[in-house]
């Protein structure tokens, strides 16, 4: 991907976490000004993924509820939120589903390097870009709920608190690590 198009996405990101932050005001104005620490650290997080993580095709909510196994393997289903970027919320959303299902994270990730292996791709300081996945994944669900999810699954409002303690949480993570640069391949 072009530096350029890589600066495009992260900002993309970080006007989305902004939206984020007036919707929530909006919604539920008791959590006003929740999302604040999150955007302070994407910010240079998103600087720094832009300049060394290369773009891809990324579905946008690659979970187990969007595979489908065929005689050839598994497909990914509804590309309706597909766009080029950095994979890493896609790389998040199938270490969640998969430790959920009882599967452990560290599986799946010592399956992703593999497959990096495979291609001569890097793995670069991959638990910071799990982090920041699943900052980003968490900022886009959040954002999804407050301006949509409200009004086409009136439920998803029950889903606010979770989904502000899991940005906090993944927010926190990404924080405490540093970013190396290095290749953290096992």
């Amino acid at each position: 991907m072009q530096p350029e198009a890589a600066q495009r996405g992260g900002a993309e990101i970080i006007h989305e976490s902004v939206r984020a932050g007036h919707a929530l005001a909006e919604v539920r104005p008791d959590l006003a000004g929740a999302l604040e620490r999150c955007a302070a650290v994407l910010t240079p997080a998103l600087h720094r993924l832009a300049a060394t993580v290369p773009a891809t095709i990324v579905h946008g909510d690659f979970e187990s509820k969007n595979l489908v196994l065929t005689d050839s393997g598994p497909c990914a289903v509804d590309w309706s939120t597909a766009h080029v970027g950095a994979h890493l919320g896609d790389l998040y959303s199938l270490v969640r589903d998969a430790s959920l299902a009882g599967v452990p994270a560290d599986a799946i990730i010592a399956a992703y390097a593999d497959e990096c292996a495979l291609l001569g791709a890097p793995v670069v300081d991959l638990a910071w870009q799990l982090a920041l996945g699943g900052t980003v994944w968490t900022v886009r669900a959040l954002r999804w709920v407050l301006e949509e999810g409200v009004h086409v699954v009136p439920e998803s409002v029950t889903w606010i608190d979770e989904l502000i303690e899991r940005a906090g949480v993944v927010t926190d993570e990404l924080a405490a690590l540093s970013w190396t640069g290095h290749d953290t391949s096992p």
